[in-house]
């Protein structure tokens, strides 16, 4: 057994999953629609502009926190652009879950000492 091989069924599979192709779909709608294009781009850039202050152990800006979420509230009257985020939502959710169960059922542990004494 190659394990890369595995890792490739692993993908061919998640390829042919309907969230995936749901995915592909919604994608080619949209980069044929510049106004939904820039607003899911906008959204982004203020989600992870909060994300990256909560990260750094920051208290997200108030101001960028109402922004998104008007902007979301937006998002969601566009059929095309709120299917999108959902499907992205499942499929991440998908993504999280395989690397859950690969790190629940390889145990990689070595015993470190503190060095710093």
């Amino acid at each position: 057994m190659n394990i890369y091989d595995k890792a490739y069924e692993l993908a061919k599979s998640f390829k042919e999953l309907p969230e995936y192709k749901e995915y592909q779909r919604l994608a080619e709608i949209i980069k044929k629609d510049v106004d939904t294009q820039e607003m899911l781009l906008d959204f982004r850039k203020k989600n992870y502009e909060i994300q990256k202050m909560q990260l750094a152990g920051k208290a997200a800006d108030p101001k960028k926190v109402e922004e998104a979420k008007k902007l979301y509230e937006i998002i969601k009257l566009n059929k095309t652009a709120n299917d999108f985020l959902a499907v992205e939502y499942r499929l991440g959710k998908i993504m999280l879950d395989l690397q859950r169960i690969l790190g629940e059922n390889i145990k990689m542990e070595f015993p470190v000492e503190d060095i710093t004494h």
